[in-house]
């Protein structure tokens, strides 16, 4: 009894020693496999090249590792596995513009890979829009339209920024519409300063990677234009006038104004000079023109103000005046100068030598006229303008007497 109780106690302490320091090929299998690289980083270089970085296995030994790359934008996509060898570095070529993709990273022994890896995901740079322009603009808007880039990628959003000399500067980001991918986009920038410069850019999104923007010279909201165009009577001639206006109502950034007959004919007046502008040359007397005045800044400039004025028409010539003794009625003729243009006439008699005294004034078509209810015994002097679009010329005056005595005087 004794001598079997022995026996299994030595054969227990056996079994027991074996299994301490005996030898377990699972075991065996599962610790030979080595630990994860650590540390990756990925650089991205462009849209089509990226560059991962990592550091071994803090502990154990490693003979290569493998790189899966993932693509996770659009569907269809194959995965790359890649081995390095010697290396801690990979250079990941003909990656899509703005798409995303997932790495994982393991280490390989003895064609053996390890049970756990490392992972991250990185966006590559979006390709920038192609060429935009300002498709609309007035005083506080500019609407800014651009083409999606021709080349293939993968982008969610639109990031336009815009900024000022001032240094004011804002951003607004623009969503992708599925139904219209590859269409011309567009954003209204409200808000803005009449006549301020600003610089535009617009890049594409993809997840938090922005592409190189896509820039332009700076445009210019419309400043605000002028108004009240008016002329000086007194300032008036044949040969000549001067125009006068306000600035703008409200704030507005401009550089000068520009006063303009037609085309050609044109006057620039800088900001903070009188507002005021005189033409004196190739104007025709009794003709109409229309005065056109704006404020410009840079190159753009703002809604016209108007105003239309009329030189002063030149006096009629040999103005005559006949009285007949029997009835009383003076008859007048002139003839218009030929150098003027001109519409109507303007005759108009006062009683001289008597405060108060008998007067009138009449409009007529042709260059003659009569005048039967004047006055008798009473000395008169009589006046003819031309009249064109309602500027009248300087008169030409007679003087004449309703008695008996019928000798005048043209001055």
């Amino acid at each position: 009894m004794i001598l079997n109780r022995i026996i299994l106690l030595s054969w227990s302490l056996l079994f027991l020693i074996f299994s301490v320091c005996g030898s377990n090929p699972e075991n065996d299998e599962i610790e030979g496999l080595p630990d994860a690289p650590t540390n990756m980083s990925i650089t991205v270089e462009d849209g089509e090249v990226a560059t991962v970085n990592w550091d071994p296995p803090a502990v154990g030994q490693h003979s290569e590792f493998k790189l899966k790359l993932i693509p996770l934008s659009g569907t269809g996509k194959t995965v790359r596995n890649i081995v390095i060898r010697d290396t801690w570095n990979c250079t990941l070529r003909n990656l899509t513009p703005g798409a995303t993709y997932e790495i994982q990273l393991y280490s390989i022994y003895e064609d053996k890979e390890s049970q756990t890896y490392i992972t991250t995901n990185f966006t590559t740079q979006p390709k920038a829009p192609s060429r935009f322009i300002v498709w609309f603009r007035n005083e506080t808007t500019l609407l800014v339209l651009w083409q999606p880039s021709p080349s293939a990628g993968f982008y969610t959003d639109y990031k336009v920024s815009i900024d000022s000399e001032d240094g004011h500067q804002s951003w607004t980001y623009v969503q992708e519409e599925d139904d219209i991918y590859d269409s011309p986009a567009q954003v209204a920038l409200n808000g803005l300063v009449p006549g301020r410069a600003y610089n535009i850019s617009v890049q594409t999104v993809s997840e938090d990677r922005l592409s190189e923007p896509t820039t332009s010279e700076p445009y210019r909201t419309v400043p605000l234009g002028p108004h009240n165009v008016t002329f000086n009577p007194d300032k008036i001639g044949p040969y000549s006038f001067e125009v006068e206006w306000e600035g703008p109502d409200g704030l507005s950034e401009f550089d000068r104004y520009t006063v303009s007959i037609g085309i050609r004919r044109k006057s620039q007046i800088e900001r903070g000079q009188p507002l005021k502008a005189q033409f004196t040359e190739d104007l025709h007397p009794g003709q109409t023109y229309k005065v056109v005045v704006k404020s410009h800044s840079g190159s753009v400039a703002s809604s016209p103000a108007y105003g239309n004025v009329t030189t002063r028409p030149l006096p009629v010539t040999k103005l005559q005046q006949a009285a007949d003794n029997i009835t009383g009625e003076i008859s007048l003729t002139w003839e218009p100068n030929p150098d003027s243009s001109q519409d109507t006439y303007k005759v108009e008699y006062h009683e001289i030598e008597m405060f108060n005294g008998d007067s009138s004034s009449v409009i007529v078509d042709t260059p003659a006229f009569s005048m039967s209810n004047m006055q008798p015994g009473r000395n008169y002097s009589i006046t003819v303008k031309a009249i064109s679009n309602g500027m009248e010329s300087l008169g030409m005056t007679v003087f004449q007497a309703t008695s008996n005595i019928t000798s005048f005087e043209i001055v």
